[in-house]
């Protein structure tokens, strides 16, 4: 190999940080595909506040073939110098609706806070940009001058609030690592929040921003090609996927404009698996997955008989495979086709024999029944269960629930056809050192944007729909075509294109390059209320069986394990029965912000943090019945505030610990009914204690542990 470096690239192309209010600790995003979460990692510090995830920024040496011939750190002939410039353009930009790719099912776009009419001063008031900060060196970090906190929401006013977006530090080999927000909102004159993504006045500290890096080298000075980074909302459930990832999105676009060569044939484990994988996974943030494919299902396909039966192209499998794969939505495309068909069908059967002179009625009549029959055979009841694009806007559209992609459909349907191979089971890696060099870069950014959702966009958690824009990418980059175009640092980005933003107008001008704040403008704003707004079936409609569809479960839990559960299923005192029951229970996550019949969307700008994060815990290998468990996703590091004066759950304890009174003596039953009264007491005192100083409650012992 030509060891001659001739050009430098940073990596991840897109890296992704989370906000956070934790003052002191934080830590690094995953960097490499399945690498490995430690078991039971704490995202909350000892206060109870969230870590931020950092974004961790690496320059790598090419050479003319593109291959790479070493990472570039930091060191007496080499040093870096990086620049960043993170922006927040929520308040300056305009209003999310819905997707603007949709063709005829796109909705025009107001201006947020039009009341602002000035161009300048929409600038000056709702533009938040703290400009370029620049940092070299080894361990660089805790300095003023590396914090993005110069920017202003409505400067110059009486209602003047700074805004701080993040800093930046470097590692000990002068990486760079990007920390973003610390959760904050506000309205500028406090009204409340009333919508799902649109709020008037107010801003949140999320961000995106561009990421530069000159190299110099003996004297010799190198600019490297640069990258994104993108400072979203926190991951409340880190570690589990969505069914489509921004990844797969992405991957799909280029698979589909002939950039990329796709991985010949298909693979089970490299992409049937994942697809299923996930569907079991997110058991942990809604009921309705754990019911069809949770632990003890006939659909939990990571159970090892069934698993083998899945991953094995006999043809004595093929029905197993047929069936399932009828399962899933059809995407987009291929949706659209069948309308056309229908419709075609519908006309000829009803008009045979006859002059096809179709009167209006009679066409709208069978354009009405294509319709249905499509939306009978494609919605509602297929797979994956989640909410697409057009959800809340439209009822006869397909895009109402997400479709996988069509790269990820046609893998489908060859693996239900038989013709794929096993391939190798996917082992979790400790980080990227364990990558090959050469594999390192695409590495980064193919572990970051996996942990991002690839829909459905309305508009998302983390970014949204215009990266499927081809426009978007710089494709004619001859090493990395995977790469955004990102404007000059002369050219500023462009915010205003008249007072109403049409699809016609967006497509054509709008999406074709990033610079700060451009990948975040048309999330919500602020984040909580989208977060707080999007729920499962259940919230919208009572009546369903299960709380599916979902929007962002992967991100947003909707039904999900409580700490407390876990405690009894651990007390092998009980009756396998009894046990199962708690590990049925599954609660609403955002039951804490619906106390006193508040909105929960509004109690969560002000309670984000205070929520539990759902976390794969270790345990004792626990038996029930036939399935043995030794460790479970369970929401952890709830707020102590939402865990006290609970008389429901010693109510629970106190009949629990009856299970001991069988083989008790009369006196060691009074002994533990004494300890008992006084820790209820005791926790009643302790309940007074957390709730006038937020000291936690002191755990008590059921009478079954004082035995």
């Amino acid at each position: 190999m030509n060891n001659t470096i001739t050009q430098y690239y940073i990596y991840p192309a897109i890296g992704i940080a989370r906000v956070g209010n934790s003052e002191t600790e934080f830590y690094i995003g995953p960097e490499a595909p399945e690498q490995k979460i430690p078991t039971d990692f704490k995202y909350k510090d000892v206060e109870g506040k969230v870590k931020r995830q950092a974004a961790r920024f690496r320059v790598y040496g090419l050479n003319a073939q593109g291959e790479v011939v070493k990472e570039i750190t930091d060191s007496p002939d080499v040093k870096i110098e990086w620049q960043v410039h993170l922006a927040n353009r929520k308040a300056i930009n305009y209003q999310f609706n819905n997707a603007m790719d949709l063709g005829s099912l796109s909705i025009d776009s107001k201006l947020r806070n039009s009341d602002v009419t000035i161009l300048e001063e929409r600038e000056k008031k709702l533009l938040i940009d703290s400009g370029i900060r620049t940092i070299q060196g080894c361990n660089e970090k805790n300095n003023t001058k590396y914090q993005f906190d110069s920017g202003k929401f409505y400067a110059g006013t009486a209602y003047q609030r700074e805004v701080y977006l993040g800093e930046v530090q470097t590692d000990d080999d002068g990486r760079l690592l990007v920390l973003g927000g610390r959760g904050e909102s506000n309205s500028f004159d406090g009204r409340q929040a009333t919508t799902f993504a649109n709020n008037e006045g107010w801003h949140d500290d999320v961000s995106d921003g561009t990421v530069r890096a000159t190299i110099n080298v003996n004297g010799q000075s190198h600019t490297a090609q640069p990258a994104m980074v993108v400072v979203t909302p926190p991951n409340f459930a880190p570690g589990i996927r969505g069914v489509v990832t921004m990844y797969d999105v992405i991957s799909d676009l280029f698979y589909s404009e002939d950039l990329i060569t796709q991985p010949g044939g298909t693979e089970f484990y490299s992409d049937i698996y994942p697809i299923l994988k996930s569907l079991v996974d997110n058991q942990a943030v809604n009921l309705g997955f754990y019911m069809m494919f949770g632990d003890n299902a006939p659909a939990n396909f990571t159970e090892p008989e069934l698993l083998a039966r899945l991953a094995c192209s006999s043809e004595k499998n093929r029905p197993l495979r047929q069936a399932l794969f009828k399962q899933f939505r059809l995407p987009v495309e291929q949706t659209k086709e069948q309308r056309i068909e229908e419709v075609g069908k519908i006309s000829i059967l009803e008009h045979l024999g006859e002059h096809v002179n179709l009167a209006n009625s009679q066409l709208s009549n069978s354009l009405n029944k294509a319709v249905a029959q499509v939306q009978t055979d494609l919605q509602a009841d297929k797979l994956p269960p989640y909410y697409g694009d057009a959800y809340g806007d439209y009822t006869d559209s397909p895009l109402v629930g997400l479709s996988l992609t069509q790269t990820q459909y046609i893998h489908l349907e060859n693996w239900a056809n038989g013709d794929f191979s096993q391939g190798e089971q996917p082992r979790s890696v400790s980080g990227l050192e364990s990558i090959d060099l050469n594999c390192q870069p695409h590495a980064l950014t193919k572990a970051n944007l996996q942990e991002c959702l690839g829909g459905p966009f309305h508009p998302g958690i983390e970014l949204t729909w215009f990266l499927r824009r081809i426009s978007m990418w710089n494709t004619a980059d001859p090493i990395d075509k995977m790469r955004l175009n990102i404007l000059p640092t002369n050219i500023p980005v462009k915010d205003f294109y008249g007072p109403i933003l049409t699809p016609n107008v967006a497509l054509e001008s709008m999406f074709n390059a990033s610079g700060p704040g451009t990948l975040t403008r048309f999330m919500g704003v602020p984040w909580q209320t989208d977060e707080g707004s999007c729920r499962s079936g259940q919230d919208y409609d009572q009546a369903y069986y299960l709380p599916t569809p979902s929007y962002w479960s992967a991100r947003v839990p909707n039904q999900v394990l409580s700490q407390r559960s876990l405690d009894r299923i651990k007390d092998t005192q009980l009756s396998d029965l009894q046990r199962l029951k708690h590990f049925d229970y599954r609660q609403d996550w955002l039951r804490f912000l619906r106390e006193h019949k508040q909105d929960p969307r509004y109690s969560m700008i002000t309670n984000w943090d205070k929520v539990g994060i759902v976390s794969k815990q270790s345990i004792p290998p626990i038996s029930i019945g036939k399935t043995e468990i030794n460790s479970i996703w369970v929401e952890s590091e709830v707020n102590e505030k939402y865990l006290v004066n609970d008389p429901s759950y010693r109510q629970m304890l106190n009949m629990e610990s009856l299970v001991r009174f069988e083989h008790a003596t009369e006196q060691e039953i009074n002994k533990a009914e004494e300890e008992f009264k006084e820790k209820i007491k005791q926790l009643e005192r302790d309940d007074i204690a957390a709730i006038e100083g937020n000291i936690p409650p002191r755990k008590i012992k059921s009478r079954n542990e004082l035995l």
